[in-house]
């Protein structure tokens, strides 16, 4: 039986969440019916604008009711609403576009557990008191006391009923508050409403879940995305960047008197708070008073086991969980892990993590009570530990553009912050679109053009040693005088010396080879080098030569050949300016990821908001390529809004899957994940090409090879399979003569047309078979 054409049915097809054989019955339809056509166009374009407005947070009635929405995604609205409020959301392009990104979003946390960072959540669960204080007091929460404020769950200050349905939990136990403190501003007198978080949310699990608990989720993902653009950003608040918020709960009233840093509270009594003193060597030396035994200082989540929870009279929320990373898509990191990266990746702070400044720690047992009271702790470290403070070997040196560094303790790709220093043994990641140069202290300057990655060390006699693993590098002396680097590209090692201003321009890749077993083995490293102004000498094993004036080499196999001179040098050594969609997208891209924090949930949140125009989402996914997450290009293989950068997309995934085993074992478990078992091992095996040999020497063993099964691929309803069969047939016939997204007489017409020369094994001259 066929599936109805509703506007909720539309949104599934949208998303790609039906089932294959529903998802090619559906298509059929809409390319049957000029107002499901029309209404599916519609839908991707108001999805897609910027400036489009939205409905009214707090009404009533089906239209401006949010709750509204919610329950017709949970199937929960009553069926004599339900064709009424699909007409609301067919005429009104703000309804559509609301219903279109929560779908979408929808969408997304089904595919895989949502982990929010847990003051997130505890923020969004506070709300609904806090528009409570806002409307009776009139808007000043600025005041001392707020116990006494009465609030009412049907009424605001204006007298309007509004909904504010609190989780959908039976009978949520109110555990520990976090970390010890509690929240002044919902926190008021008895009887007062508070709001739990769900049971659900406390933990992460895995699977899909019933619809209702989908919507809470997406909800909190939702403000998530929101809040990578906002002020308020759960990631500022985690570095310590917290913007100043009339609406934001004062965690600092109530808490301990154990915490000896902590600031008064809005509403407290300051002159009972004592204002904490400049940090001496004294006052370094002495350990605050802990009130609990099991408290952890500074307010910080107990170590209790997950979903072990202690009741108190007064209910507060409880502190969730680490779960750590998932699959893809990553999970987002916890404040917590955050800050302990924030020190040794260059955010401007002056010390490491590991000695803070003022409370340096005997042993690294974290333990101050040993030494007497009053007692001066004498800092040592110079004398007794030369390695506490390791030299830099460079820093950051672009101000105005992306690079990232790999944080091993983490394991995630961090945003490098203005004029952050580098230590030996970090690995560097470029980015589409971006030029980040690095200065050593040698005097040599090391510029990352696009996606490039690169490993920085230093050898025992101090010189520079860098490895290539993939990507375009530009090295350049600005030291007064010559300087030796290590050079590692992978199959090849060699010493370069350079004279003072000499530069060394190299492009590395391992090319694609069509039809190649990928996962298996990895392919041969090609480099093409170039010194546009001499002063250059490679001595690697078995090769040794000077270089005078401009001189191109090329590295193959494990051995360097014979230096040619050339006259034209490559544009990309220079830097090429950007042009078009890039000139737009890459400036705004550069504003949103911020520094000191895992850039991957940041490229997430800005491709899952509809309102951030397409070329912006567009850098972003081909920037989590380069950083291994594969699913946002495989997702824009199935979407037509992406036609236009289809084979660059195709290109990229290529090209990534070549780069090593584990990134085409990954590539293909992406596709398993998001396809199935048999539709990810059929697009992996499109993307990995045909080689002449599998083609066929022969008329009959062409017509029953892979030319065949890409013609039936080509009549499919999934995008993503006539995207990837077409560019195959196109790359090995040279015929472009099929259009995936034409309609359905155009691609009908092109395979009869492609089935006749298969038949009459009529192919050009210049195939690749």
């Amino acid at each position: 039986m066929s599936m109805r054409l509703t506007l909720r049915t539309l949104l599934a097809y949208i998303d790609g969440i039906l089932d294959r054989a529903d998802q090619e019955s559906l298509g059929r339809q809409v390319e049957a019916s000029q107002v499901a056509k029309e209404i599916v166009l519609r839908t991707r374009d108001v999805s897609g604008r910027i400036r489009l407005g939205a409905p009214l947070p707090l009404g009533d009635g089906l239209a401006d009711d949010p709750n509204s929405l919610a329950e017709y995604l949970d199937n929960t609205l009553a069926p004599e609403e339900v064709a009424e409020f699909e007409q609301i959301c067919i005429d009104s392009d703000e309804h559509l576009a609301e219903a279109a990104a929560c779908h979408h979003i929808l969408t997304m946390v089904l595919r895989g557990p949502a982990d929010v960072d847990h003051e997130a959540k505890r923020r969004m669960y506070f709300l609904p008191n806090e528009i409570d204080l806002v409307d009776t007091s009139g808007g000043d929460t600025s005041g001392g006391e707020t116990g006494g404020v009465e609030t009412s769950d049907a009424e605001g200050a204006d007298g309007a009923g509004h909904r504010f349905e609190g989780p959908h939990t039976v009978g949520a136990v109110s555990p520990e508050p976090l970390g010890g403190t509690t929240p002044a501003s919902t926190m008021g007198a008895a009887g007062e409403r508070l709001v739990d978080v769900p049971e659900y949310l406390r933990e992460s699990r895995g699977g899909s879940g019933a619809w209702l608990r989908a919507a809470a989720v997406a909800a909190i993902v939702a403000l998530g995305a929101y809040s990578v653009f906002s002020p308020t950003s759960p990631l500022r608040v985690a570095s310590g960047d917290r913007a100043d918020d009339p609406l934001q709960p004062n965690d600092t009233e109530g808490a301990p008197d154990s915490q000896p840093n902590a600031a008064p509270a809005g509403g407290a009594d300051a002159s009972q708070t004592q204002q904490p003193a400049p940090a001496t060597e004294d006052s370094a030396a002495q350990e605050p008073e802990a009130t609990d035994a099991n408290q952890p200082q500074g307010g910080a989540s107990s170590d209790s086991p997950p979903g072990e929870v202690a009741v108190e009279d007064t209910p507060a929320l409880p502190a969730l969980p680490d779960n750590g990373a998932t699959s893809l898509p990553n999970a987002t990191t916890s404040p917590r892990e955050l800050q302990s990266r924030r020190g040794p990746l260059g955010n401007g702070a002056e010390e490491t993590p590991e000695t803070p400044a003022g409370s340096e720690v005997p042993n690294g047992t974290g333990d101050l009570s040993g030494a007497g009271d009053g007692d001066p702790i004498e800092d040592n470290s110079a004398e007794s530990d030369p390695e506490a403070e390791p030299t830099p070997l460079g820093s950051f040196a672009s101000r105005d553009q992306m690079m990232l560094v790999f944080d091993g303790e983490s394991e995630d790709w961090i945003r490098l912050a203005d004029d952050a220093t580098l230590e030996a043994g970090q690995q560097l990641q470029g980015l589409p679109t971006y030029r980040g140069a690095v200065r050593l202290r040698s005097g040599v300057r090391l510029e990352l053009e696009g996606d490039t990655l690169v490993s920085l060390d230093e050898t025992e006699g101090g010189n520079p040693a860098v490895g290539l693993t993939h990507g375009r590098l530009v090295m350049t002396n600005q030291g007064d005088g010559p300087t030796t680097i290590e050079l590692d590209l992978g199959d090849t090692t060699a010493r370069v010396l350079m004279t003072a201003g000499a530069r060394l321009a190299i492009d590395a890749d391992r090319p694609f080879v069509a039809g190649a077993d990928f996962v298996s083995a990895p392919l041969p490293v090609v480099a093409e080098c170039y010194a546009p102004r001499g002063g250059v000498d490679w001595l690697a094993s078995g090769t040794e030569f000077t270089t005078e004036e401009a001189a191109r080499w090329r590295v193959a196999n494990g051995q360097a050949g014979a230096p040619e001179t050339y006259s034209e040098e490559p544009a990309w050594i220079a830097g090429e300016r950007l042009r078009g969609a890039d000139k737009l997208a890459s400036p705004e891209l550069l504003e949103q990821v911020e520094p000191g924090a895992p850039v991957w949930p940041q490229l997430e949140a800005i491709m899952i908001v509809r309102q951030a125009f397409r070329e912006l989402r567009s850098l972003a996914a081909r920037c989590g390529l380069a950083l291994g997450e594969y699913g946002p290009l495989v997702e824009s293989l199935a979407d037509t809004e992406h036609k236009n950068r289809w084979d660059d997309n195709i290109v990229a995934l290529r090209s990534a899957m070549s780069l090593s085993p584990e990134g085409a074992r990954k590539l293909r478990q992406t596709l398993v994940t998001m396809r199935g078992e048999e539709a990810g091992a059929e697009l992996f095996e499109m993307l990995r090409g045909y080689t002449g040999e599998e083609v066929g020497t022969t008329a009959e063993q062409r017509r029953t090879g892979p030319l065949e099964v890409l013609i039936e691929r080509m009549q499919s309803e999934a995008v993503d399979y006539r995207v990837l069969a077409s560019y195959n047939l196109r790359e090995l016939t040279n015929l472009q003569m099929f259009e995936p997204e034409g309609t359905p007489l155009q691609r009908s017409r092109a395979i009869d047309r492609l089935e006749k020369r298969l038949r009459e094994d009529d192919w050009p001259e210049s195939s690749g078979f």
